[in-house]
């Protein structure tokens, strides 16, 4: 598989290699619980089956658990699992951590160099 040649895993604490694709999902699911598939595609700008793809890959790893909706039994909607959580958390922490480190480098320079590359603080 190409990606697994071009994209490194981490397990961020769950056990579980990930590519950055797959945590990055699991970050959009973990910042917006119940999200559904086609609100997480316009959330990450892929398509509704790269999503998908990528979300039953979690959910075979047992990160990602589909339900229904509350009153809907039409309406998939996605929560993390409890090793999810895990995962969720640590990479917010990791992101955390490089922004700190960051900052550190670049000090009060730091806004203005992420703002130059289009990323907000």
């Amino acid at each position: 598989m190409m990606e697994s040649m071009h994209t490194p895993s981490l397990s961020f604490g769950t056990g579980i290699l990930m590519h950055t694709k797959e945590i990055h999902t699991v970050q959009a699911i973990g910042r917006h619980s119940g999200i559904n598939v086609t609100k997480l595609a316009e959330y990450t700008g892929v398509t509704k089956g790269a999503v998908s793809q990528t979300i039953n890959k979690l959910v075979r790893k047992g990160l990602v658990r589909k339900t229904h909706a509350p009153g809907n039994d039409k309406d998939v909607v996605l929560e993390l699992t409890n090793l999810g959580q895990i995962g969720f958390q640590n990479h917010e922490k990791f992101h955390m951590d490089t922004l700190n480190i960051a900052h550190e480098y670049y000090g009060d320079q730091l806004r203005s160099k992420l703002e130059r590359i289009n990323l907000a603080v």
